[in-house]
């Protein structure tokens, strides 16, 4: 029989505890999953700044000084951008510290131990490796849960003197993990790169590269227009050495005023966007760098790892060792004072009436301090296959009505390009400059130049091109029985002066292959196009200077020059 006055178990009280302490696991399973997903995003964005990091630095990497110094500043630099704060610049990273182990003078030698350098970044702890050996842990891959042998490949991940390590270490609070007693949690991430060589730029042939190092203004389009063509599937790019180190407040060192524009078109048919670069390492804030593409500009600019230098130039032409220094060959039997070993001197006026000069196998000197074209005056060869070679001790001044040429009477119809008369290469060596400092005058659209297989080389002037004259002009096309002179192939002009090259109202250009004016600015001025649209500049600044000048580039990759043949590749 059932008691029926027994009274009933309330169970409601155990489903309360219950329910309080599924609340529990499922605030704590909650906890857990966002402070582990805070902890991947941080490992995420930390490995991509250790990523660019340890390219940049490996990218201004060798083994003699101040490669390993200068690796380790550009490794820091990037990753304080990349960290978002603002680089401390070259000099005032703790690479340059006291205590450093990395200095200007270090080198690196097989066997030499781990360099490395630490500090901080905002709550970022940072550390630089240079050399990396073989059995260092950054050689370990970085993986959630600790790091994962692999064992380094000869083949693949270099010498250690070869590699830059980059390490980023967080701790941050945890958002809800003090809720089950943690506090706080840590992320740690590296990334190794390696340092190689026979690479370029993405486009090997930049169409305008602007040498100065500190200035505002290097690629000036205030209020003219820039616009570099695209060669195909390789886009139009335009390249600012400059760090911005010398600007004022306000100034840019990629300048466009008004109605003024720099363009670089993509490639056809990929599409892949043109380029328009700057260093700006000392002064960001002098790049002109928008969140989005600023009116005036096809692309928004970006910054280089490495300046472009005059190195790439140099190693063709003008190299200091384990080449030849065609230029400074040049220099030394032509550009001297005098008469040249074993030339002949010319005897004719300084103001030749219309004819020929021929131009004797050994050379022609010409002693006159103005050597004034007013009428059709052309040098030519003696004898086929030789090299004429004439060197002008004064400066060259083509007047209204004169067309100054050399191995050439006419032009291929379809380029532009002078016809040579006889296969041979020239070579005019100037040594003068007129009151405005220029090796070369051109003053009237009536004026001509016609240089067929020619290298000018200018000892101490520039050259004005104003007036909108008549130029066509091919360079060297290396087929000279003298090395030195078959050595500056592709070659148009080249200065070491600091006086400017002036293309003024609207020229007829026809040409193709190198300017090189590392110390001189070229202008743009007056109304009116220069289509150059075959032609590389290498120059101290680039200017156009009027609302209707339009500035066309495109080299020609035949004849062109490279950017820097060093790259850097990831391995860990």
């Amino acid at each position: 029989m059932i008691d029926r006055l027994r009274p009933r178990r309330d169970e409601s009280g155990a489903f309360i505890a219950l329910w309080a302490l599924l609340v529990v696991g499922l605030i704590t399973m909650a906890a857990i999953a966002i402070d582990l997903g805070a902890l991947q995003q941080d490992r995420r964005l930390d490995r991509s700044v250790t990523d660019s990091a340890a390219t940049a630095g490996a990218d201004k990497l060798s083994a003699n000084a101040p490669g390993p110094f200068n690796a380790c500043e550009m490794a820091w630099n990037i990753a304080a951008r990349n960290l978002g704060y603002t680089p401390p610049g070259a000099g005032s990273t703790p690479c340059s510290g006291a205590t450093s182990a990395l200095t200007p003078a270090t080198t690196c030698n097989a066997g030499d131990p781990a360099r490395t350098v630490s500090g901080s970044i905002g709550p970022y702890s940072v550390t630089v490796t240079t050399p990396v050996p073989d059995d260092s842990s950054l050689m370990s891959a970085s993986a959630i849960g600790g790091p994962q042998a692999q064992g380094a490949s000869s083949t693949y991940d270099g010498t250690p003197c070869s590699r830059v390590g980059v390490a980023v270490s967080l701790t941050r609070k945890s958002f809800f993990g003090g809720v089950v007693g943690v506090n706080s949690a840590s992320t740690t991430v590296h990334s190794v790169a390696k340092a190689t060589t026979g690479g370029s730029f993405t486009n090997p042939f930049p169409a305008l590269v602007a040498l100065d190092r500190t200035a505002c203004r290097t690629i000036d389009a205030e209020p003219g227009h820039i616009h570099v063509f695209n060669n195909g599937d390789k886009p139009g790019i335009m390249q600012a050495d400059s760090d911005g180190s010398g600007c004022s407040s306000g100034d840019y060192i990629l300048n466009i005023q008004g109605s003024a524009s720099l363009v670089a078109d993509p490639g056809t048919p990929s599409g892949t966007p043109g380029i328009i670069n700057y260093y700006a390492t000392q002064n960001l804030s002098a790049a002109y760098v928008p969140n989005s593409v600023p009116s005036g500009y096809s692309v928004q600019p970006t910054q280089m790892l490495q300046r472009v230098t005059r190195s790439p130039v140099d190693q063709v032409y003008h190299c200091s060792s384990g080449c030849t220094d065609y230029i400074g060959t040049v220099q030394s039997r032509y550009a001297g004072t005098g008469t040249p070993s074993g030339f002949n001197t010319y005897t004719g006026s300084c103001s030749p009436g219309a004819g020929t000069i021929s131009v004797p196998s050994n050379g022609l000197y010409i002693s006159c301090p103005n050597f004034t074209v007013g009428s059709t005056v052309t040098f030519t060869p003696q004898a086929a296959g030789t090299t004429p070679v004439v060197v002008f001790d004064g400066y060259v001044s083509i007047n209204s009505g004169g067309t100054f040429a050399v191995n050439t009477t006419s032009n291929d119809p379809m380029t532009g390009l002078p016809v040579a008369t006889v296969a041979a290469d020239s070579l005019l060596v100037i040594r003068g400059q007129d009151s405005s400092g220029a090796a070369i005058s051109m003053q009237s659209s009536t004026t001509h130049l016609d240089l067929a297989n020619t290298v000018m080389v200018s000892k101490v002037g520039g050259a004005n091109f104003n007036g909108g004259p008549d130029i066509h002009w091919s360079p060297a096309a290396g087929t000279s029985a003298d090395p030195v002179i078959a050595g500056l192939k592709n070659l148009v002009f080249w200065t070491e002066a600091s006086t400017s090259v002036t293309f003024q109202g609207g020229p007829t250009f026809d040409s193709d292959g190198i300017f090189v004016m590392p110390n001189a600015q070229l202008l743009i001025r007056g109304s009116g196009t220069l289509d150059a649209r075959q032609v590389q500049f290498w120059c101290d600044r680039a200017q156009v200077n009027n609302n209707s000048a339009n500035f066309l580039l495109r080299p020609d990759p035949s004849k062109a020059i490279g950017g820097s043949t060093q790259r850097a590749a990831l391995i860990r």
